[in-house]
């Protein structure tokens, strides 16, 4: 994760008892980057109200961007900023 690459973790927008990649992406990062989910939700919006459960987390490891994008391609699509 050194090299400063993007990281992107699949999920989806509802919490299963499987569903622990935003606390995993939280004890990596260093620090979050709020306004990135916060971008991705506003977007949703406009597709689902389900947005507003998004467990979305964004931050930062070193020099790498670490952005949870949700589980299917047509959601990732939707949260495109």
């Amino acid at each position: 994760m050194s090299k400063g690459r993007p990281y992107s973790y699949y999920r989806r927008h509802w919490r299963s008892p499987r569903d622990v990649t935003p606390d995993a992406t939280k004890e990596v990062i260093q620090y979050e980057i709020p306004g990135i989910a916060e971008a991705m939700r506003a977007a949703s919006l406009k597709k689902t109200p389900y947005a507003m459960i998004s467990r979305a987390v964004a931050g930062v490891r070193g020099k790498t961007l670490i952005i949870n994008l949700p589980g299917s391609p047509k959601a990732v699509k939707e949260t495109s900023l």
